[in-house]
């Protein structure tokens, strides 16, 4: 039973960001093992757009947030290094290419 719950948790962090915790992730800027905080896509966005407050692109970031799996399953869930703030998505079909932007929050 405590197979099936573990698969359960996994399926609703991808369907849910909601559903994601702060994990230990290897952090690409630190280059070692480090906590990282689970962010929502409006952050994400926020840091993309160099820090600049933007009513629209909040928005936008809240309705991916809401959006079930469509983005957790595309880009992955969104983290920050507790060190260095870089961000860091894990477990989407293109975090990898997410991964290789230096954004910091």
């Amino acid at each position: 039973m405590s197979d099936f719950g573990a698969f359960f948790g996994k399926i609703a962090g991808k369907v849910a960001n909601a559903a994601n915790s702060d994990r230990k992730l290897k952090c690409y800027g630190c280059n070692k093992i480090t906590n990282h905080i689970s962010i929502s896509y409006a952050d994400y966005g926020k840091a993309n757009n160099h820090q600049t407050d933007n009513v629209w692109l909040q928005a936008g970031g809240v309705f991916m947030d809401f959006t079930p799996a469509v983005w957790p399953i595309m880009a992955g869930n969104p983290y920050a290094c507790n060190d260095c703030q870089r961000l860091r998505f894990e477990g989407g079909v293109m975090s990898n290419d997410m991964n290789k932007r230096d954004l910091r929050l």
